[in-house]
């Protein structure tokens, strides 16, 4: 009872310092291209919601492209997942021309698919040459699930940014950061903890 107490507490008073500070739903990107880079169909909703939805605010002005590096064939569905995520991203005000989906034989959806870095690096590229991207986001070096082909996504756009940055519109990298196990299962508890912490979204 106490603990509960305390964090009702501590979420009114975190909720009042947002209040006076801004800090909520305060997008530090607007008025800019930007380059969602995921692994599988599904992956934009499943981590990357709260960040689209924000993102796509119409008040900011942004161009949110998305870049599917596999259609999410593990099981045999790709044309239905491939589908599927041009509805959802529809759902975020994002057409379906702004939607690109790879189905490369040598970037397959799977667990135990290692991915070239130097592959994914080069799509990122060409995407962002011929979209005139300025910002990408994608998944950490922990991947947020640990899943193989999310973690390429990260170490393939470390490449991107040693090998191509420099020579394309990019300005700006982030990743999703992922939290600890334990933090996924607390549920409301953890919402003071997320609340002060940094932003979802860290730059590289």
């Amino acid at each position: 009872m106490l603990l509960l107490a305390f964090y009702a507490l501590l979420f009114t008073a975190i909720c009042a310092y947002g209040f006076f500070h801004g800090r909520f739903l305060k997008s530090p990107l607007t008025r800019t291209s930007i380059a969602l880079v995921i692994a599988h169909p599904d992956d934009e909703v499943m981590f990357f919601g709260p960040t689209l939805a924000e993102l796509t605010r119409p008040e900011h002005g942004n161009t949110v492209r998305v870049l599917c590096m596999s259609s999410g064939n593990h099981d045999g569905l790709g044309e239905i997942r491939k589908k599927e995520l041009v509805a959802s991203c529809k759902s975020f005000g994002i057409r379906e021309s702004q939607v690109t989906i790879l189905d490369r034989d040598d970037l397959k959806d799977g667990p135990k698919e290692l991915w070239d870095p130097s592959l994914v690096g080069d799509q990122m590229n060409l995407f962002a040459k011929k979209h005139n991207v300025e910002t990408i986001i994608t998944f950490d070096d922990r991947g947020v699930s640990g899943h193989t082909n999310h973690i390429a996504c990260y170490v393939g756009l470390t490449y991107f940014i040693q090998t191509f940055k420099e020579r394309t519109p990019v300005k700006n990298c982030y990743v999703l950061k992922s939290i600890p196990l334990l933090r996924k299962y607390i549920s409301l508890l953890d919402l003071p903890i997320t609340m002060v912490m940094t932003e979802a979204l860290m730059p590289l």
